[in-house]
């Protein structure tokens, strides 16, 4: 909590928070949490805090595409820095542990359909993403997220 970031958060509901991700997030006791890698000494210049309240990205792609290449790094426990795919099934649960606490899998290439059709037997990453962020009648943690869900879209 001696981030500056966090100077607004209330401490209790932190710890609350930090406590059920150890006990439901199948992730939470492999890797380090970044209050642990900020404590670690390692060069700070890779974690400072923003010195604007605005965040950009430039993307270069081709045919105005997206690249679907980016930079995402894991903190595992005794291990060092390693670099994940955005394809990696377990890509969402981990950059988005708020809003999949359980380790929902996100979509990966090899994902099959429940049901098959005859003509595909891969669910598409516009259908997965299509399905998880459909409105329900039902609670969706994603709806409610704000910021968060804005950066996850």
């Amino acid at each position: 909590m001696g981030n500056v970031a966090n100077e607004n958060c209330n401490e209790t509901t932190m710890r609350k928070l930090g406590d059920i991700m150890k006990n439901i997030s199948p992730f939470a006791a492999a890797f380090k949490t970044m209050h642990e890698v900020e404590e670690e000494e390692i060069d700070r210049r890779l974690y400072n805090l923003p010195t604007a309240n605005e965040v950009a990205a430039v993307f270069v792609g081709e045919d105005n595409e997206v690249p679907t290449h980016r930079h995402i790094a894991i903190h595992p426990r005794g291990k060092y820095l390693q670099n994940i795919s955005i394809l990696h099934p377990h890509c969402d649960p981990m950059i988005y542990p708020l809003l999949f606490p359980r380790g929902d899998e996100g979509w990966h290439p090899n994902l099959e359909k429940a049901y098959r059709s005859r003509n595909r037997t891969r669910v598409s990453m516009l259908k997965f993403y299509s399905y998880r962020l459909a409105i329900r009648q039902t609670f969706s943690a994603i709806h409610y997220a704000g910021k968060l869900f804005q950066q996850y879209i």
